[in-house]
């Protein structure tokens, strides 16, 4: 509106909204938590994690290790069937390979 600072929305299609703030920043942090016990009525458990809790820190960091140990546990592809356990070159049966296009004049279609 004229004369306001800028601000910003996040507007769902069933018309609901939210407006970016310092606590509600769209995504990541602060992340607000409460956690109910099963059948409980009421909890003592609630807690707003910022990137110095130390809990999501350690999330955070053994996370992104071991998704590089998951990525680097994966063999490199093998484009040929010589033996490997996992060929990457095989013809599908339902589809062709793309044409590779190797002058101006020619057309995928």
């Amino acid at each position: 509106m004229k004369g306001e600072a800028m601000r910003l929305f996040l507007v769902y299609s069933t018309g609901n909204f939210i407006e970016a703030t310092a606590e509600t920043c769209y995504v990541g942090l602060p992340i607000d938590l409460l956690v109910y016990g099963v059948d409980a009525l009421r909890s003592d458990e609630i807690v707003c994690i910022d990137d110095a809790n130390p809990y999501f820190s350690m999330i955070r960091d053994s996370w992104g290790q071991r998704l590089r140990e998951a990525f680097a546990s994966i063999d490199n592809p093998s484009w040929g069937p010589n033996g490997a356990q996992y060929p990457l070159g095989v013809r599908s049966e339902r589809y062709d390979v793309l044409c590779k296009i190797t002058n101006p004049d020619e057309r995928i279609v």
